[in-house]
């Protein structure tokens, strides 16, 4: 998986979003946008700096995937894995 750094935060009123829409979205590749109303935190815009971003996000969002990886960790630790080599 791709490197998941904690990104700058940006908070922006509703009016503001519907007349800066596109401006916003571009800007939530870099950094999360948080759309407020009457101050108050309503939504996060998340956006991808390019298509890995999309597919980690895509796959950390899968439950039959998360489980698949949790369940391969548990055999991993209980030492149930067979090796590269041993293939």
């Amino acid at each position: 998986m791709a490197k998941r750094t904690r990104k700058k935060i940006t908070k922006v009123p509703l009016s503001e979003m519907k007349n800066n829409l596109s401006e916003f979205i571009r800007k939530a590749g870099s950094e999360d946008v948080v759309v407020t109303i009457h101050g108050r935190p309503a939504a996060v815009i998340i956006g991808f700096e390019d298509e890995d971003d999309w597919i980690d996000w895509l796959l950390l969002h899968d439950a039959a995937f998360v489980e698949r990886m949790t369940e391969s960790m548990r055999q991993y630790q209980r030492g149930e894995y067979v090796t590269l080599d041993a293939l």
